[in-house]
């Protein structure tokens, strides 16, 4: 068993807790919209470790890895849903702010920028194949016109993969201003707060929120900054860590600070999953010895 078979099985393990929390959060109060904003941070922060987890496990099994595929644009856009999420927890906890009561579509237009994006993550690499293949199977003509179109869809080409490399990389400057805008508001919220107990969960939250932003950081806007190239499996780990520290701070809150009044019901699910976890843990490690042995003696 090797180190990148235990990594992902833990980027699983943790994704799939925190899913888990979500559905809990939820089920514990689905009409409250403070619980429904919450679930849908766990789940958009629980699908980013799943998918880092994937991309480690995939390989390990000799399976094609989650990338540069449509799937792989589908997952990684939906996971970042999670930033404008957090923005809207951050307006809503404490206590919700007079921007959500006053205009009741204000919640659905932060997350216009992230469904853009995510229509950019498909459509623009889907539109470079068929311009590729559009050029690829266009039949030589030493026509003026048929030249110029040539000529004009090769451009095309190499504008539409520029368009979609500097957005993929730029866009987490976004995230990046989600984050800050998040960490901003629950800090005022933090200072004039009189109560302790939610003062204690604030500031667990911060703090995870913070070490969230900084390995972020790391993994794509300053090596963008900077001309700084780092290989793609650190860059994996470091957002899959981010987003894991984010969303745990909030799950440390729920279990060990009461958040929400959902505890209890929140600790009986975490025992349930645990276990869950050690039984799967044991059968990936039971098979793949396994299937090393059969190899070695057949």
């Amino acid at each position: 068993m090797n180190l990148p078979f235990i990594g992902a099985f833990l980027y699983l393990a943790c994704g799939g807790a925190i899913l888990l929390l979500g559905v809990l959060v939820l089920r514990a109060s689905p009409g409250e919209r403070l619980n429904r904003i919450t679930a849908a941070m766990m789940f958009f922060g629980g699908l980013g470790p799943i998918v880092g987890g994937l991309g480690l496990l995939l390989p390990a099994y000799g399976k094609p890895a989650i990338e540069g595929g449509l799937l792989a644009e589908v997952l990684n856009g939906t996971w970042e849903f999670f930033f404008p999420t957090l923005l809207l927890f951050s307006l809503a906890f404490p206590r919700e702010r007079p921007v959500l009561t006053r205009f009741g579509r204000f919640s659905w237009a932060l997350f216009a920028p992230h469904l853009f994006h995510l229509v950019l993550l498909i459509g623009l690499p889907q539109l470079a194949l068929f311009i590729s293949r559009w050029r690829a199977g266009a039949a030589p003509n030493s026509g003026v016109i048929d030249e110029s179109v040539r000529y004009a869809g090769a451009l095309v080409e190499i504008s539409v993969n520029l368009l979609s490399k500097f957005h993929t990389r730029l866009f987490s400057f976004v995230d990046i201003a989600f984050t800050i805008a998040a960490i901003l508001i629950l800090g005022q919220s933090l200072r004039v707060m009189r109560s302790p107990k939610i003062w204690r969960q604030l500031s667990v939250i911060l703090f995870g929120l913070c070490t969230c932003l900084g390995l972020y950081a790391l993994a794509v806007p300053l090596p963008t900054i900077l001309s700084l190239a780092i290989p793609a499996s650190i860059r994996v780990v470091l957002i899959s860590v981010a987003v894991l520290v984010g969303t745990v701070s909030i799950a440390f809150a729920i279990v060990s600070r009461s958040f929400l009044d959902v505890g209890s019901v929140v600790r009986r699910g975490i025992l349930l999953s645990g276990l869950t976890a050690i039984l799967v843990f044991a059968y990936f490690i039971t098979a793949r010895e396994l299937d090393d042995f059969l190899a070695q003696i057949t």
